[in-house]
């Protein structure tokens, strides 16, 4: 019984760290239809920025800012 609850253990340790291959979605893909609807008008705003470290983050004030704004 030991024995067969180490390998559920185990099995089950080794599918949570080796996680998906690939991405289910490619990161350029548009989300919604809206997203679609925005970059045919020309308002397009980009989901992630760059921050000072180089690193990506999500654009958050950009993308609530009213359309008018920019």
């Amino acid at each position: 019984m030991a024995m067969l609850r180490l390998m559920f253990v185990l099995v089950t340790t080794w599918f949570m760290i080796s996680g998906c291959e690939k991405a289910l979605f490619p990161p350029d893909a548009q989300r919604t239809p809206y997203e679609r609807f925005q970059v045919l008008r020309g308002h397009y705003r980009s989901a992630t920025q760059t921050n000072a470290f180089g690193g990506e983050q999500p654009a958050l004030r950009e993308r609530l800012q009213p359309l008018e704004s920019r």
